[in-house]
């Protein structure tokens, strides 16, 4: 293909290309010992103050095209940097330099609740996690009961709403898991109804919409 042609296919490409995603992830643990983190600890910066410095340098010097900042962590909304975070996206989102900024979070009741009032300003979107509809399975997927219950999530999702954040429920499922249980338990049917199932949950919970995540690094969720 001449070079001219090839440049001329490569503009046009572009139109339908989707604008890269810079992924954040905050110093400090999360709360939950769940296997298939992505990354279950933050880094350990020198100081809070050196981390958040480095952020602001890094958003300053990123290119144009990237216009989208995902939060996560460990958990991000118990890192001691996350209040410093949001003051800072939120400049930059009143200066329209970026147009999606999403939180990833397993639903930490206490520290989401806190920071509520400030995230409308910061955030477009929050993305939480949450494996089955039952709060005991869920807990048993997280390992841990420090996860938002069924009501609990339903009161934090209308607080987001509030802000004019739309929820996603991110749930994950692998090879041998899904909704915390064994795939042997399923059918093709019965997995559909358990989908459903978790479909109606989120819209019952307030969630503006669903996503099923294949985990391909650890098959046993266990």
């Amino acid at each position: 293909m001449p070079k001219k042609h090839a440049l001329t296919k490569i503009n046009e490409m572009r139109g339908f290309q989707l604008e890269p995603n810079l992924t954040v992830i905050l110093p400090g643990k999360s709360q939950a010992p769940c296997p298939f983190c992505l990354e279950p600890e933050g880094p350990a910066p020198r100081s809070i103050a050196y981390w958040v410095r480095s952020f602001e340098v890094l958003l300053a010097e990123i290119p144009p095209i990237f216009r989208t900042v995902s939060i996560s962590g460990g958990e991000p909304s118990i890192s001691p940097a996350f209040g410093e975070v949001l003051s800072i996206l939120a400049k930059y989102r009143a200066a329209r330099r970026l147009k999606r900024i999403v939180l990833t979070t397993n639903g930490s009741v206490n520290a989401l609740t806190k920071f509520l009032p400030r995230m409308g300003a910061a955030l477009t979107h929050a993305n939480v996690s949450r494996h089955a509809v039952d709060d005991a399975v869920n807990a048993g997927v997280f390992k841990t009961d420090k996860v938002a219950t069924r009501t609990e999530l339903s009161e934090l999702i209308r607080g987001f709403r509030a802000q004019q954040l739309p929820v996603n429920l991110n749930c994950v499922y692998s090879t041998a898991h899904a909704f915390g249980q064994p795939l042997i338990h399923y059918d093709i049917p019965s997995l559909r109804a358990e989908a459903e199932r978790f479909v109606r949950f989120a819209s019952e919970v307030g969630a503006s919409s669903v996503a099923f995540r294949h985990d391909h690094r650890d098959p046993h969720l266990d």
